[in-house]
């Protein structure tokens, strides 16, 4: 989610380029000015007005009542307005081989009915307190000493996760849990909504950086001071990107997070959540992979972002219809 583009050449440009593995990402560093016509500014609000209603009310159905009150509108998604079926099954069969293996490990309609359930917790995290999110994980949280190691230290670190559970609430227990937590983001085209979704991620104390921010100083000075910055990096990175094995298949793969640890000497943690019940969550830390600043740049990048690779792999395996599938993950060929 970080890439950082400037006169420091490819550490600058790396770095973001990588991390994230958003198409968005060819604009940062770019002063692209928003479409300011009156037709666009009336659909922003508008987006934006339905946005806070639906979060509004959904915000107060209770966390016991999610998976009932979203199976129907799940259901309706399935049959009647197929988002992107066709890829979640093209997906499904290049990570799990075949269409019946891919069945056998997670329906089409289970993932469905994670999508709707992961708006609700959206929203009703919106209003939810410290002690609420606090009561909803599990206890004790694996490999949560690795996060205190190195926030003991305070040398800063990078706490890289996927799209999968419910990323939001990493941000927001890791928030809650310590005092110097930063999220790098790619912004909305909708700035209204954009500023919504912020709101979210900066209630508990997290700062935002965004990828198209001109000057990367703010980010690299809060990591300098022991910041801990949360990445996901886990999308298609287009022609930019490493081609390394996801699932047996070579897949476009960032390497902005493995450029940007490498140049702080800092290590990265891989983090991850899963649904375990109605009102309960189960946080996994893996450990912490150290970087080696005196071994070859590029083969530190590829062995870095292989094992990233990995991990993802086995957050996946652990629950795989909490994976966010409607990415074309394999889409750009070598």
């Amino acid at each position: 989610m970080i890439c950082i583009i400037g006169p420091l050449g490819r550490y600058r440009r790396g770095m973001l380029q990588g991390c994230c593995a958003d198409p968005s990402f060819k604009h940062l560093g770019s002063s692209r000015p928003i479409k300011s016509d009156k037709f666009k500014k009336i659909s922003y609000v508008f987006e934006n007005s339905c946005l806070v209603l639906i979060l509004r009310l959904l915000g107060w159905v209770p966390l016991r009542w999610h998976r009932r009150v979203a199976i129907l509108p799940a259901l309706f998604l399935y049959y009647l307005v197929p988002i992107r079926r066709s890829t979640l099954r093209e997906n499904l069969m290049i990570a799990f081989g075949s269409a019946q293996n891919a069945e056998r490990r997670c329906s089409l309609r289970e993932i469905y009915i994670r999508a709707v359930i992961h708006l609700f917790e959206l929203a009703w995290l919106r209003r939810a307190t410290s002690e609420e999110i606090n009561q909803v994980v599990e206890q004790p949280i694996e490999g949560l000493e690795h996060l205190d190691n190195c926030q003991r230290q305070r040398t800063g670190m990078l706490i890289v996760s996927a799209h999968h559970g419910n990323w939001e609430w990493v941000i927001a227990y890791t928030s809650l849990r310590y005092s110097n937590v930063g999220v790098v983001y790619k912004p909305i085209h909708n700035p209204l909504v954009d500023r919504e979704i912020r709101r979210i991620r900066q209630r508990f104390g997290a700062r935002c950086f965004s990828t198209r921010e001109k000057r990367p100083r703010p980010l690299i000075e809060f990591i300098r001071n022991g910041g801990a910055v949360c990445i996901m990096g886990d999308q298609d990175a287009r022609s930019r990107g490493i081609f390394l094995p996801f699932f047996g298949q070579p897949a476009s793969t960032v390497t902005g997070l493995a450029s940007l640890a490498i140049r702080q000497g800092i290590p990265i943690v891989f983090g991850y959540n899963i649904r375990i019940g109605p009102e309960r969550f189960r946080f996994k830390l893996l450990p912490p992979i150290h970087t080696d600043s005196g071994a070859d740049r590029k083969e530190e990048e590829i062995r870095i972002m292989s094992h990233y690779n990995r991990m993802t792999e086995q957050a996946i395996m652990d629950a795989p219809d909490q994976y966010f599938w409607w990415h074309r993950r394999w889409k750009t060929r070598p």
